[in-house]
């Protein structure tokens, strides 16, 4: 049998296999594929180690090692990234771990009992905002995609760390918040909404109460609700930046609310750049417009960056010329009764740990982050689900006041009535 030089040639029955003296033996080709693969073997570990010294390798870092290193080292690389990616993933996570928590622990975690959880589950299942059969990939429960939100609303976890620890896809995490945020959005008004009448009178015998100090035995009458503003930090927007900033150095949107004796929000409005005064961002909101046909002899007390108004009374500015006694008590009772809306912000921030800084880049989108917790806060406050495990006077709550209006010199209706009200409490 002729043999061509440089090339293999097999033969078969009785024939002989012809090598050519070009091409190493096997025994070498297979030494060297196992040296090869040891070599990788060793370059993967390696990777995943030195990856885990910062918690993870990110995607910049691992294209500039790509570029100065080794087709072999480059595989390593590609092979660790998808093992780290893998080896996190918690499997049947919400199956088996969740179901196995006890109410502190599933508290912890979530920041809603149990039991309210579930139903607040019930209504996302019944509703269009869950799909229903189809083809494809399994789909994950309505439950795996509440809890996912909840972490999500809940802490300060990017989306990779709760995709590991749901042990599901990116994609999956970001489907599945929009799912439940599209829900809560769908909601809102039935969940936000203004007190009726047998509330309203209910709310005004609660606010009363609160404002029994010093031999007062009941604090200011006829108040509805409180009123306030606070900042919500966000990234940098990319449009308008310098609206955003605020007086206290960050970036921010702004959430006014309105709130009951109970903590519940009655009337939200969020988006307003941080930048702009109490003030005008009353003026802006719906608020303004409705509240004069709303309240019906009823007022809420907001603070000094507030207007003098029939239906809207801040506290008095300290003026020496014209200080009198009876001011600095409607002062303080007036400081009593709304607290409770310092009080549902900082429970609201501290169960729903996102706000501390919502990093997206879409203003509408933190604005819907800001909305949904306000919805679940409500949902929790009527479920009882109370957040006692917070300490709020530490927290942070980013009230931060404007400047004050000056309008007590305006002998107004609103003004007579402030002064009516502060004349008829017991010195």
């Amino acid at each position: 049998m002729r043999v061509v030089p440089g090339r293999e040639v097999r033969a078969t029955g009785d024939q002989a296999l012809a090598v050519s003296p070009a091409t190493p033996p096997i025994a070498a080709k297979m030494a060297a594929a196992k040296a090869n693969f040891a070599a990788l073997a060793k370059l993967v570990a390696d990777v995943l180690v030195s990856g885990d010294d910062d918690g993870e390798m990110s995607d910049l870092h691992l294209e500039e090692e790509l570029e100065e290193t080794s087709d072999l080292a480059v595989v390593a690389m590609l092979v660790a990234k998808i093992i780290r990616e893998d080896r996190h993933r918690v499997r049947l996570y919400v199956e088996s771990v969740v179901d196995s928590y006890n109410d502190k622990e599933f508290r912890r975690l979530f920041r809603l009992q149990r039991c309210t959880t579930e139903m607040i589950t019930a209504d996302f299942e019944s509703s269009s905002y869950y799909p229903r059969g189809g083809r494809g990939r399994q789909k994950i429960t309505a439950l795996k995609t509440m809890l996912i939100t909840l972490a999500y609303l809940g802490t300060q976890w990017s989306m990779n760390a709760i995709a590991d620890k749901f042990g599901v896809s990116e994609s999956t995490v970001h489907v599945a918040i929009r799912r439940v945020l599209d829900f809560l959005q769908s909601i809102s008004e039935r969940e936000i909404r203004w007190p009726n009448d047998e509330e309203a009178a209910r709310n005004k015998r609660a606010f009363r109460a609160l404002g029994r100090c010093d031999g007062v035995e009941a604090g200011l009458p006829d108040v509805i609700g409180a009123i306030d503003g606070c900042h919500v930090r966000i990234t940098r927007p990319t449009d308008c930046e310098e609206d955003y900033y605020n007086s206290n150095k960050f970036h921010s949107i702004i959430l006014q609310a309105v709130c009951d004796a109970d903590m519940v929000f009655f009337g939200v409005f969020v988006g307003f750049p941080g930048r702009a005064h109490d003030a005008r961002v009353l003026e802006e909101s719906f608020l303004f417009e409705e509240a004069a046909s709303r309240f019906d002899g009823g007022y809420l007390l907001g603070d000094a960056a507030y207007p003098l108004l029939q239906w809207l009374l801040p506290p008095y500015r300290h003026v020496t010329s014209s200080w009198q006694p009876w001011m600095s008590k409607f002062n303080h009772v007036h400081s009593k009764q709304r607290v409770v809306i310092e009080i549902a912000f900082g429970l609201l921030k501290e169960r729903f740990r996102r706000l501390d800084k919502i990093d997206v880049n879409s203003i509408p989108q933190a604005v819907e982050i800001v909305m949904a917790a306000c919805v679940m806060h409500n949902l929790a406050h009527r479920h009882v689900d109370v957040f006692e495990d917070s300490d709020i006077a530490n927290s942070d709550l980013g009230i931060f006041s404007s400047e004050p209006v000056d309008v007590d010199h305006k002998p107004t209706l609103a003004a007579r009535l402030r002064d009516r009200l502060a004349q008829n409490l017991p010195l």
